[in-house]
């Protein structure tokens, strides 16, 4: 149970649940208990100690180990900014405890795809990837407030894949850390990452060339360590991801779910193009969830998410994978894509509100967007970054899109490449007319750079064209939007 997950707390705080397959390590005056399936690497020097929780990968330097890189990160940082610096280039799936006689923070990787949900009772402090697992360890019951209770009521919270935004957790005891932050631990608070220096528009070939470097070596440090499998699609994400491991691709096994609700451009744009490119590809029909598996899925959760992507979990769980098998994604590839649309203009808390499902229905989500706002639009004009891109970023990916990767870890170890923290920002200081939809003429060009065959299929032929000029613009999707919710125009539209 609660497998690859965390939970740290005091020293003091014994666990009221059995915790069979956990190890235990001590770290500072707290204690780390993870899952035998998640790697713990410690290491100090006498005045920094660092812990790692998960994996870490460093393009420059592909042949490390998380071992050397633990190590050198100690060596190295000497305070929380420096850290920072020092992680901005890594890419994995981690979370990092850092201590020095005066610093004591967690941070996690670029999209906290390993997610850090947290508690500061009186003096005491608890850590989770997983919110049963906090429920479970210290016997508690869940705590939901009414403005929660009615967000999960609302028609939309299921039929949009339980969609969540803010800084809370679902129990009102937990609070959770979104990308760009980091807990200081001794302050009891949570702090931005120091802001990158503001980026003019960048050349687009150092991007390309830089961005390359980057997947490149990311799949090259990959298939050093593990088994990759690497899903494909007709779309961008995975098209991108496919061209950089051209160079490792001969170790790695390319698939496509079959599933009645995934579109049928996916299996057979990648089905053509496979065969073109000579890949190791096979299309994979999951059956129907087991009751057997379900039972152990629910039990891992305080609200199970159970929607047609349980039966992707479900098949790679009858796999019965190793531990040295990764399931490589592209969550995160939209941030790049101006998937709320691209615009010069100020953006309104407004419309980063269209951007949601629930239209102003759940007065929860809008006070948690309107606090986010807030403290974000000072960030993104110091950073020259767009308010919906961060939102993507921040909100989008720090909650919806970490909660994939926590429910397949029942199955399968999940990596996005694109969880890098130095290669987002420089892909967003590329001007966002050359990003986004629907031609995607520099995501077109970095292709072409890495694998110019990748590109011999269509992107997502289906798709009308009109709708992709409609997301491309932030302005014209959002009156559209609007338009929409209040019955304006067709849902069709």
């Amino acid at each position: 149970m609660f497998t690859n997950q965390y939970i740290v707390t005091h020293r003091g705080a014994e666990p009221r649940c059995e915790l069979p397959d956990f190890a235990s390590f001590d770290f500072a005056d707290l204690r780390i208990h993870a899952h035998a399936k998640l790697k713990v690497t410690i290491a100090a020097t006498d005045s920094t100690q660092v812990a790692l929780l998960g994996y870490i990968i460093d393009p420059r330097r592909p042949d490390d180990s998380d071992e050397t890189i633990v190590q050198r990160l100690t060596a190295t940082s000497a305070s929380p900014e420096q850290l920072h610096e020092n992680i901005e280039c890594t890419t994995g799936r981690y979370v990092l405890l850092f201590k020095t006689p005066s610093a004591f923070i967690v941070t996690g990787d670029a999209l906290h795809f390993r997610q850090i949900h947290y508690a500061l009772p009186d003096d005491q402090i608890a850590m989770t990837s997983s919110p049963k697992l906090f429920l479970s360890y210290f016997d508690y019951d869940l705590q939901l407030d009414d403005a929660k209770r009615q967000l999960l009521e609302l028609p939309a919270y299921t039929h949009h894949d339980a969609h969540w935004y803010g800084d809370e957790s679902l129990d009102s005891r937990l609070m959770k850390l979104l990308p760009n932050h980091y807990l200081d631990i001794a302050a009891r608070e949570v702090k931005r990452v120091t802001p990158f220096p503001e980026k003019t528009v960048a050349d687009e070939d150092e991007v390309i060339g830089y961005a390359s470097f980057v997947l490149q070596n990311t799949f090259a440090s990959l298939t050093q360590r593990y088994r990759l499998m690497h899903p494909l699609t007709a779309g961008w994400d995975s098209r991108l991801l496919l061209a950089a491991s051209r160079e490792s691709g001969k170790g790695i096994h390319y698939y496509v779910f079959d599933r009645p609700s995934v579109a049928a451009d996916d299996v057979a744009v990648s089905t053509r193009l496979s065969r073109k490119l000579g890949l190791d590809f096979a299309v994979v029909r999951p059956g129907p969830v087991s009751e057997e598996f379900a039972a152990l899925y629910r039990r891992e959760h305080i609200m199970p998410r159970v929607v047609s992507k349980t039966e992707n979990i479900h098949y790679h769980y009858t796999q019965d994978y190793g531990s040295d098998v990764v399931n490589v994604n592209g969550n995160g590839g939209e941030i790049a894509r101006c998937r709320y649309g691209y615009t010069r203009r100020p953006v309104s808390v407004d419309m980063v509100c269209e951007c949601t499902p629930y239209n102003k229905k759940s007065e929860y989500v809008y006070e948690q967007l309107k606090k986010w706002y807030a403290d974000v639009v000072p960030f993104a004009d110091e950073c020259g970054l767009c308010v919906l891109d961060l939102f993507l970023w921040e909100q989008r990916m720090g909650n919806w899109g970490a909660l994939y990767p926590f429910e397949a870890d029942i199955a399968v170890e999940e990596m996005s490449p694109f969880n890098n923290r130095r290669l987002l920002m420089e892909l967003l200081s590329v001007d966002g007319k050359e990003r986004r939809a629907p031609r995607f003429r520099f995501y077109r060009r970095l292709i072409a750079a890495l694998w110019p065959e990748a590109l011999s299929e269509p992107f997502n032929p289906s798709e009308p064209f009109i709708k992709g000029m409609i997301r491309g613009n932030a302005t014209v999707r959002y009156l559209v939007s609007r338009a929409m919710s209040r019955g304006v125009l067709g849902s069709g539209t």
